[in-house]
């Protein structure tokens, strides 16, 4: 009876300590729940990074292989209007950024098949930094490679008839050729979203923190820098607008002065060259042909405002048309009938009180 008292007691013992273990294994698996969660997400994340790169790099290679090749050849073999200098306008570096993608990929393939949370991706984008600069030429580029394409497509219709039939196969996912120069724009501001998920997820311990931290800045900094581009195409772009439509023109000695100024800069670039004075001549007429209407744009100027004011006396009063840009003020004067204006003033606004 003795030795059987000693045997229930143990068995209590033991089912109390396999209890009491239950108990604490169930509080220590809620307490790091988060954590699994957290270190779940930023696998997620490093998963998608590299299934992304890999459709990126696998679409930016279809575009080479079926735009960018077959109309090298139909230019070289002049079956197109467009020279191969004008291709290369357009599709810029992408054959650079390719290969610098294809390089990445494969990295960060590596990486993730034996991804633990002491992973080094933050790292890698901050590694690549000074090779992302070619994502920032192309971006600088882009605005220019654009415009060219729109004025290819409309002055040569066998060019747009090509480039539609291309658009259509397969291969390149009936993806219009505009779409895809606009992939690497696109790419970067990817990254940033992708690095800011994965920043989300991670602990203050894990030594990839700060260059995750670095990677997400860095990368926001140059869709910041693209974003800049654009407000600056579309400013440039109002201010030519206005340019347009104010008929007036330069003084004739006014005229003269800046093209005089613009033939002796062409002249010195072209120092070397023999010219003969018929050549000079046919230079200077240009410019002062270009001079004759009034020139707005500039890199450094501008769209502000505008508005319609009434100047008015005791017996009558007059409309005027202000401009604001912004280093100058347009009074101008607008045409009956005519979305034109005649320009009456020009006032500097750092004279303006």
């Amino acid at each position: 009876r003795a030795l059987n008292r000693k045997l229930q007691k143990k068995i209590e013992n033991k089912a109390g300590l396999t209890i009491l273990r239950a108990l604490l294994w169930n509080r220590d698996y809620h307490a790091s729940r988060p954590a699994f969660e957290l270190m779940r997400q930023q696998r997620n994340v490093v998963q998608e990074i590299v299934e992304s790169e890999k459709n990126y790099v696998s679409k930016m290679e279809a575009g080479i292989k079926y735009y960018l090749q077959p109309l090298q050849k139909l230019s070289k073999d002049r079956k197109i209007k467009v020279s191969q200098s004008q291709l290369k306008d357009i599709f810029i570096n992408m054959e650079q950024i390719i290969k610098f993608h294809k390089l990445f990929s494969h990295e960060i393939e590596t990486v993730a098949k034996n991804w633990t949370v002491h992973s080094r991706v933050g790292q890698m984008f901050c590694k690549q930094a000074p090779f992302m600069k070619i994502s920032v030429e192309y971006f600088q580029k882009k605005e220019k490679a654009s415009k060219l394409l729109k004025e290819l497509l409309k002055s040569d219709p066998k060019f747009k008839q090509i480039v539609d039939d291309i658009s259509q196969q397969d291969e390149v996912n009936h993806e219009p050729l505009e779409q895809l120069l606009n992939r690497p724009v696109k790419r970067i501001s990817e990254y940033n979203l992708l690095l800011q998920k994965m920043n989300e997820s991670m602990f203050d311990w894990q030594a990839d923190t700060k260059h995750v931290q670095l990677a997400s800045k860095m990368m926001e900094e140059i869709a910041s820098f693209f974003n800049f581009c654009i407000h600056r195409k579309a400013n440039m772009e109002k201010v030519f607008d206005i340019e347009q439509q104010i008929m007036s023109y330069n003084p004739i000695p006014l005229m003269f002065s800046l093209s005089e100024e613009a033939t002796q800069i062409e002249l010195a670039k072209k120092q070397g060259l023999i010219l003969d004075k018929y050549e000079i001549m046919k230079i200077r007429l240009q410019w002062q042909k270009y001079f004759h209407r009034i020139r707005l744009v500039r890199p450094s100027r501008c769209f502000v405002s505008d508005i319609e004011v009434f100047q008015v006396d005791s017996n009558s009063y007059q409309r005027r048309f202000l401009i604001l840009l912004s280093d100058v003020l347009l009074v101008c004067r607008k045409k009956k009938f005519q979305h034109k204006y005649e320009l009456m003033n020009v006032l500097n606004v750092e004279t303006l009180e």
